[in-house]
């Protein structure tokens, strides 16, 4: 069968032709569809790796370097300079604040709300 529609377009120039057109319009919908989903519907959910409830936040050393981390990744991937003109010791006090109003927030939920008013 597929012999067939190779010789029968290899034949028919028209029917090679509407071919390409085809695969050119199905990519150029595919990819329409694509970039308008990715403009639409912009990313809620994340998943963060290493660090629980505000309830466990201890301050130590891991838990410090975490948040650094998260906000340093923030910056790299949004070109941006949150935290450039605050000290850590502030950062900390501000996360162990929010974690000792809402013990059952994640502790990533503290970090980004920390980004989102810097």
């Amino acid at each position: 069968m597929a012999g067939l529609l190779i010789r029968f377009a290899v034949t028919k120039p028209w029917v090679a032709k509407t071919m390409k057109l085809l695969h050119l319009n199905v990519f150029l919908a595919a990819g329409a569809l694509v970039g308008a989903l990715a403009v639409s519907t912009p990313a809620q959910a994340y998943t963060v790796k290493g660090m629980g409830k505000c309830s466990t936040w201890v301050g130590g050393t891991d838990d410090r370097f975490w948040l650094l981390g998260f906000i340093s990744g923030n910056n790299f991937a949004t070109n941006g300079t949150v935290g450039k003109d605050v000290n850590a010791d502030d950062i900390y006090r501000w996360v162990n604040r929010y974690c000792t109003q809402r013990p059952d927030d994640d502790l990533a939920d503290a970090i980004t709300q920390f980004i989102k008013l810097n």
